[in-house]
Order: C-alpha cells, then sequence, then structure tokens
C-alpha cells in the first residue's frame, strides 16, 4: 500500500532504512543518503517539501543537464535515478522496488551489496562515465575472483589480492593489466579508508614493468589521400567522416576530443580550434590549414543537421546527438574502400600517429612535435613516432671506411693495412 505519510524527508528516511535492511554494505549506504540529500534540497528550491511524481520529474530532467553538462558523471548519475527509482516505488506501493538495482552482467557477476559499493568508489573518485564503464568488469573481476577463493567481499586480505593480480589478472586480463592494476588501487584505497576487510599494503606504489614499445607503422600520405578520395562527400555522412579524418590526421587530434568538439571551440578566422583534452585534462590549441577548414565549413553548412547539441560532429539521423568516440568502424570502411591493407594494430589513432611522423619526418625538432600533439614529456613520444626507411636506412651502410684491427672480421672483405714491419693494423 501506499505511504501515507509522503513528506519527503521521512520517506528518505523509510528508504534508507528498507535499504539497510535489503543488505546493502553500510559504506555505501551513504551513497543512498546524499542522493536522498540532494533530492529533499532540490524541492526546497521549488518551495515543496512532499514527494509527487512530478517533482521527482522535475529533478531527473534537472539530473540529465547536470550530466549533459559534465557537472555529474554518467556512472553517479545512473545511481541517482536508480535511488530515485527505488524512492518512487517506496512511495505508491509501500515497498523498494530493487529489481531496478540488478543488472544482467554476463561477466564477474556479483552480488547487489558489491555493485553498491563498486559505485561508492567510482564516484568517490569521480570517474567520468566513458572511463567508468571500462573500469565496471575489472573491479567486479577482482570481487568475483575473492568470491571463487572462499572469501566473502567483506573480509578481502592482502594474500587473496596478491594472489589475484599474479595468478588470475597475468592469465584471465593479460592485456589490460594496467586497468586490473588502476582498479586494485581504487578497491584497496578505499576498503582502508573505510575499515572494511584485513588489507594493510599499499598498493598505491605497485607499478607495471614497462612493456616493450611496439613499433606501429602509421599511415602514409599516400594511403591517407587513398582513403580521403575513397570517401563520398555526395552524402552528409560523406561530408562528416571526410572532415573527421582530415581533422585527425591534419592536427593529430584524439578521437574522443574530435566527438567533443564545438561549434564554439573553432575559430574560423584565425584558423584555430582550441580543446580541452580528455586525457590530460589539459587545454590544446591547435591550427587548422585551409584543407581542413574548408572540410569542415563544407559540412558544417551544407550537410550537418539543424539541432540543440552544440558539438560540431554529430550523427547523421535523428534524434540528433553528438558522436560516441569509437571510430574503428570507420576508418576500417574506407582503408576497405580504398584497399588499403588492414595492419594489426592500426586504427584510428594512427592518422594521429601518422600526423607527428609525418612533422619529425620533415625536419619539426621533437620537443615541438611533443607540444603540438598535447603531450606532457617528450617520452611520451616514444610510440608514435613510427620508423622511417630513408632515415634508418643509414644503419645499413658499409663499413668499409672503418678500420677494424682486432677480432676475427679483421682484414676480412677488406684490404690489409699494414706498418712499416708488415703487421697488420
Amino acid at each position: 500500500m501506499p505511504i501515507t505519510n509522503q513528506d519527503l524527508h521521512a520517506l528518505t528516511t523509510i528508504l534508507v532504512d528498507k535499504v539497510r535492511s535489503y543488505g546493502i554494505l553500510e559504506v555505501s549506504i551513504g551513497q543512498y543518503k546524499t542522493v536522498c540529500s540532494h533530492n529533499c534540497s532540490f524541492a526546497t528550491t521549488r518551495n515543496v517539501n512532499s514527494y509527487s511524481p512530478e517533482l521527482m520529474d522535475e529533478y531527473l530532467a534537472h539530473l540529465e543537464i547536470k550530466i549533459q553538462e559534465g557537472t555529474v558523471s554518467f556512472g553517479y548519475g545512473r545511481f541517482q535515478k536508480r535511488v530515485i527509482h527505488m524512492l518512487g516505488s517506496l512511495a505508491e506501493t509501500g515497498e523498494v522496488d530493487f529489481t531496478a538495482a540488478h543488472q544482467t552482467i554476463r561477466k564477474y557477476p556479483v552480488p547487489e551489496d558489491v555493485s553498491s559499493l563498486i559505485d561508492a568508489i567510482l564516484a568517490e573518485n569521480r570517474i567520468p562515465g566513458t572511463v567508468r564503464t571500462d573500469l565496471l568488469a575489472p573491479m567486479r573481476h577482482l570481487f568475483w575472483y575473492a568470491g571463487q577463493q572462499g572469501y566473502e567481499w567483506s573480509t578481502l586480505d592482502d594474500k587473496v589480492v596478491m594472489k589475484y593480480l599474479i595468478t588470475e589478472v597475468s592469465v584471465s586480463n593479460s592485456g589490460s593489466t594496467g586497468r586490473a592494476l588502476r582498479c586494485v588501487k581504487y578497491i584497496t584505497e578505499y576498503m582502508k579508508a573505510n575499515k572494511i576487510g584485513h588489507l594493510l599494503h599499499d598498493y598505491t606504489k605497485l607499478k607495471l614493468k614497462n612493456a616493450h614499445v611496439r613499433i606501429i607503422p602509421a599511415f602514409s600520405e599516400e594511403e591517407i589521400s587513398d582513403i580521403s578520395s575513397a570517401i563520398d562527400t555526395a552524402t552528409p555522412l560523406g561530408m562528416r567522416d571526410y572532415a573527421i579524418i582530415l581533422l585527425a590526421y591534419g592536427t593529430g587530434l584524439r578521437g574522443v576530443d574530435i566527438v567533443g568538439l564545438k561549434l564554439s571551440d573553432v575559430d574560423w578566422r584565425g584558423q584555430k580550434a582550441k580543446v580541452f583534452q580528455f586525457k590530460t585534462h589539459s587545454p590544446l590549441i591547435v591550427e587548422l590549414n585551409g584543407e581542413i577548414l574548408n572540410s569542415l565549413a563544407d559540412y558544417v553548412l551544407a550537410a550537418r543537421p539543424e539541432c540543440e547539441a552544440p558539438e560540431v560532429f554529430i550523427t547523421t539521423k535523428a534524434p540528433y546527438r553528438k558522436l560516441s568516440s569509437g571510430f574503428a568502424g570507420m576508418i576500417d570502411k574506407y582503408c576497405e574502400k580504398a584497399h588499403v591493407e588492414k595492419i594489426p594494430l592500426r586504427a584510428f589513432h594512427s592518422l594521429r600517429r601518422a600526423f607527428e611522423t609525418v612533422l619529425v619526418s620533415n625536419g619539426v625538432p621533437i620537443e615541438t612535435a611533443s607540444r603540438m600533439m598535447g603531450h606532457k614529456t617528450v617520452t611520451e613520444d616514444k610510440p608514435y613516432i613510427t620508423y622511417d626507411k630513408e632515415h634508418t636506412s643509414f644503419i645499413a651502410m658499409g663499413f668499409a671506411d672503418v678500420p677494424i684491427r682486432h677480432g676475427i672480421y679483421a682484414g676480412a672483405g677488406m684490404q690489409h693495412q699494414t706498418d712499416g714491419g708488415g703487421e697488420v693494423l
């Protein structure tokens, strides 16, 4: 039956009690209290103190704006929506609908209280939405593995964590060990701070052994020309993709920063664009040549749909919204059309690699190229600079003019040089 007392403060108190009875971790309940507090504060700004579906809809609309602005992460926004749903079910039926809190997880399923703990950890570390999605599975993995070893999540200790890192991650997640270690640091620091489990070690001191730097060939200028020529620029989709590929190749911008580029970020007269880099959280100004500007102008003026989205690049079909950062399918499609060889690991990010390779090959100092890439240190440029056949060919030059005086190769295949006494020099 519906709760008769619809006072919002009283209702949220009941909700918290119900959540605690359900078995949610006490430290995670703090997150539920915070959301309830936000909701009550919002109601106060509307001069109301009682629950109503209309008030909840208004709060959710307000929350959606915050998510779009980036002031509330996608993950924490989703958690707030879940709490509001639970509050609504309590007000209207007298019982909390916990089914919305359950998600179909195929990989590393964990109990609901562990999911709430993970939400709390990610929220405290202010992990943004896209990164949060990448971290969910490896965070569940540690708790799932502990369960397989006979541990309750609340009894996590250093023995099982080290065993997870040494024996489990190296086998199941060898390609993303860094991500797994990052999750271990978040989890253990949060649990130690809240006195959960039996953890003593400081995992923030752990570092991965540097892997060998893989040299991934960048796209050559000829390949870029073939790829861009394969795009049908007579269509809105083609005009958009053409502008994206030219922008990536001509500026070295990451795909995620191209996705976030807004119309207001482009200085058409100054032939520049400013971005706030998603990866480094630092500003960067890039120069736009005439070809890039023309492609952008053609797209914006003739192909970009009229909509409220502030981003330059948006979907071609309604509802219009900004693109995702996954451009792998785009570059693969045009590589296939242009008959450009599909080399392992070479994808859209290789356009960024090609940008720096061309700069350095044309004599631009590495320090300057590094700044243009938005890197913080020159060491970050090592994986980006592809080998250059013209420069590396010098390695294969002959040694005929280099005298070899000792060893088994002395005198082999070359005229012996002797001193006056006939001794080989």
